[in-house]
């Protein structure tokens, strides 16, 4: 075999001419900043590249305002910020509660710091300090031999004044403090040190230093030689990390502490004093065998989240973060201070005056002049936060778990959105979609009224969640408009709802896991679909009609075509009941009655026909440490929403859960709707009436039909309006409509007890599990909610013969 020719370009014009270019095509419109002159750079890009850039054509930045910025500007690119907080501040230049931007793609770093920040805050404030600041410029000079270097640093020596006014004639916030000369034979590296005030002062210092080695080659070379002069040799360590910038300092040098009590450290960042030390001198040892300039866990982070918002050198992002963290146990709990050495920052000049920078840094009360201390405190405060966040982390195990995704021992073929076309809906839909020519799929999941799709679809990388679509047929002039419902698995919402507690408490996670096959989750991706199939106008009158299903168990696709849902009263109102009137109640109850009486008493057939994991009182009170800690977050994570006795009392029904269960297991059971809320229903109006319509019907599970009822009150009525008589007026005409539609008898007194324990069971296992979410989502229903839910406790606790019998959990 010949080996193939290698041909070697002698010329760039030669190398040009073998790659078929025959010349190097500028860039247009360079050194111009004009509107017209970006275009012109984009169009030529766009030729190049045969790409659109929409995204960074758009831009709310001028191009005559950046000349000192960048150069052949063509567009930008968005950074999503984050708020980070509150941070309560006792320190030498910022007081008081801060909340910082923080300008990042990396999911859970802003809720670690602000997690961090609360711990802190809660402990009495991180106490900051700056303690010197200073920016090195260190230009190269070589002699023919030592004596010559010696002779030239008493020469700077003596000349040291005049060496700084001529530094003073390029920078008004430059001031030299300092000319150190480092020797090595006939080289010396030139120290100049600045103090620069609020500028960050790497490009002042470059200016007033060579305009300083000018005079001082002009002056010196008059009698001596300078053999070799550059302005930088690598030993300011500009935009790199050493160990000179970390023993010395490079920029502003700034430290902050705090002292955090064992309660905190338990109640917020899940973790016990002795077990934080443990981690963090684990981290020593790994710190020193690595060759880490100090010790941190993740100042990283913020350094680059704060300066990307607030315009600073993104470039100095690795050497700002050089950072030392001391943490040791006390008597109380843990001391904990963090070293920022060379912290290169400023409030003036670069990109602190693009507008949004400039908006961030104005957030913080760090714009302008006189601002750089109080911004270099205010960024150790919440380095120190996020650091303390993410060793406890580490500690606990939060950290694997929020990086964690659901395993799996073989490769499956996940749904892709490019697969649902019409011949997709043909072959596994049904005959409905037969004639359907064209489907338009709205661009992204809408996961917004659905918890649990979109917490899951955050944890996995299948595509789940909610589709608007339009169907276009044959010979049909407007399309069918649906919601296609993609579904988790059982295993993805349960695997979600750990990693949720992970980060809430390890042991809550511990206890979902070893729950995971009796929550009300399992089964959940086949219940719905199953429900569907129904036939009886007591479920399709109440829902949405269904126009197609398919499964598929290999690829893990569970999926839905429903009637696309529009123009319905009171929909999406969860969060506003302005609309909602006794009317509307009775309304649903009505409905939900009607379904209630499908399945009224008939097990056998229910957990037959579908897959239903329900409730019994063996099984709750296995659980009680589950619901003990799910309750004890709630308490802990939102004090605000509980009085002492709202707590002595849920504590109560925990205690008392083996015999109301007890009760409760042996009322008249159905087959419930489960999520029985206004997240979930709305109403047609008709000529004549309101007529319920339920959706999201994953959580139907086998229980006593008032447990509908009781989810519908908690979520639609104001604290203020519950009382006794108006509970017992629902819970009356509940059993009324359901004895109706079932054409049976209910007893009345066993009715409204069944009624009371199901409040207390909506209380533990679900409400419960609403704190739980609230935590790294704010639902702002939920202060309401609970109120509500604690309010229709007292009522049926402190007057119960008005519900029709004598019993309490005490």
């Amino acid at each position: 075999m010949t080996a193939p020719k290698i041909v070697i370009p002698k010329t760039t014009d030669e190398a040009l001419s073998l790659s078929g270019t025959d010349s190097l095509e500028r860039i247009p419109a360079r050194g111009r900043y004009s509107e017209e002159a970006r275009q012109t750079r984009l169009d030529f890009l766009r030729e190049k590249s045969g790409q659109l850039l929409n995204g960074v054509d758009k831009t709310s930045l001028r191009a005559d305002q950046l000349r000192f910025n960048i150069e052949n500007f063509v567009g930008s690119v968005e950074v999503p910020i984050g708020l980070a907080g509150p941070l309560l501040f006792n320190g030498q230049h910022v007081t008081g509660t801060i909340y910082t931007p923080l300008a990042t793609t990396e999911g859970a770093l802003v809720a670690s710091a602000t997690r961090g920040a609360t711990a802190l805050s809660k402990s009495g404030g991180v106490n900051t300090a700056v303690l010197s600041q200073r920016m090195i410029r260190t230009p190269f000079f070589k002699f023919d031999c030592l004596a010559s270097a010696l002779h030239f640093s008493e020469w700077l020596r003596k000349h040291f004044i005049t060496i700084k006014e001529k530094t003073r004639q390029r920078s008004r916030h430059a001031e030299l403090i300092e000319l150190k000369p480092l020797i090595l034979g006939r080289m010396i590296h030139l120290n100049f040190i600045y103090q620069t005030g609020d500028a960050s002062g790497q490009n002042m210092t470059t200016s007033c230093t060579w305009h300083a080695c000018q005079w001082i080659l002009q002056e010196y070379q008059q009698r001596h030689t300078i053999e070799q002069f550059f302005i930088e040799a690598n030993l300011a360590s500009d935009k790199k990390t050493s160990y000179q910038s970390f023993l010395s300092g490079r920029g502003t040098r700034v430290i902050a502490e705090a002292h955090i009590p064992e309660n905190i450290l338990q109640q917020i960042l899940k973790v016990s004093a002795k077990e934080l030390v443990s981690a963090y001198q684990a981290g020593i040892t790994g710190s020193i065998q690595a060759g880490i300039p100090g010790v941190n866990a993740n100042v990283a982070n913020i350094i680059a989240a704060i300066f990307t918002a607030t315009g600073q050198d993104i470039a100095c992002v690795h050497e700002s973060s050089l950072a030392h963290l001391h943490i040791e146990q006390t008597e109380q709990g843990i001391y904990a201070c963090l070293l920022l050495p060379g912290l290169v920052v400023g409030t003036v000049g670069g990109g602190t005056g693009l507008p949004q920078q400039q908006e961030c840094l104005a957030l913080l009360d760090c714009a302008g002049g006189h601002r750089s201390a109080r911004f270099a405190e205010i960024i150790a405060g919440f380095c120190l936060s996020l650091d303390l966040s993410t060793l406890s982390a580490i500690a606990s195990g939060q950290f694997a778990a929020a990086h964690d995704r659901l395993g799996r021992n073989r490769p499956i073929k996940f749904l892709r959105k490019e697969e649902l076309t019409p011949a997709f809906f043909q072959e596994h839909m049904g005959e409905h979609f037969n004639t359907l020519e064209h489907i338009e799929i709205s661009e992204a999941p809408c996961h917004a009224e659905s918890i649990v799709c979109r917490l899951t679809a955050e944890h996995t990388t299948k595509f789940l969640g909610l589709l608007p679509a339009k169907l276009y047929f044959q010979h049909q002039h407007q399309p069918l408009q649906v919601m296609l419902k993609i579904k988790p698995t059982d295993e993805e919402a349960i695997h979600t709802l750990r990693t949720l507690a992970q980060f809430c408490d390890p042991r809550l996670a511990e206890e979902i896991k070893r729950a995971g096959g009796t929550t009300f989750f399992k089964g959940c991706h086949q219940r719905e679909i199953q429900l569907y199939q129904l036939n009886d106008s007591r479920f399709t009158s109440i829902a949405p009609q269904c126009f197609g299903q398919y499964q598929n168990q290999s690829r893990e696709i569970f999926l839905l075509a429903l009637e696309w849902l529009d123009s319905l009263t009171l929909m999406n109102t969860v969060d506003d009941l302005a609309g909602w009137h006794e009317s509307h109640i009775m309304a649903a109850i009505t409905g939900i009655a009607e379904f209630h009486s499908l399945f009224l008493g008939q097990e056998r057939q229910v957990f037959d026909q579908f897959n239903i994991c329900s409730m019994n009182q063996a099984t709750m009170v296995q659980l009680q440490p589950l619901w003990r800690l799910l309750q004890n977050h709630g308490l802990s994570e939102f004090p605000e929403w509980f009085s002492e006795q709202d707590q002595q009392q849920l504590q109560l029904i925990l205690e008392n859960l083996p015999m109301w269960w007890g009760i409760l297991d042996r009322q008249p059971k159905t087959l419930i709707h489960g999520d029985f809320n206004p997240r979930n229903l709305a109403f047609r109006q008709t000529k004549n009436q309101l007529k319920l319509c339920a959706w999201d019907w994953e959580l139907a599970t086998w229980h006593l039909p008032q447990r509908d009822c009781i989810e519908l009150l908690a979520f639609t009525l104001k604290p203020e309006q519950v009382s006794p008589a108006y509970l017992s007026k629902f819970s009356e005409y509940h059993r009324q409509q359901l004895a109706k539609a079932a054409n049976t008898s209910l007893d009345k007194t066993q009715w409204h007890m069944g009624f009371h324990y199901s409040l207390l069971d909506f209380t533990v296992n679900r409400l419960a599990h609403y704190w739980l979410a609230n935590t790294l989502q704010d639902y702002p229903f939920m202060a309401r909610l609970t109120a509500t839910t604690l309010a229709m406790i007292n009522a049926l606790e402190s007057t119960t013969t008005q519900l029709g019998g004598q019993h309490h959990v005490d």
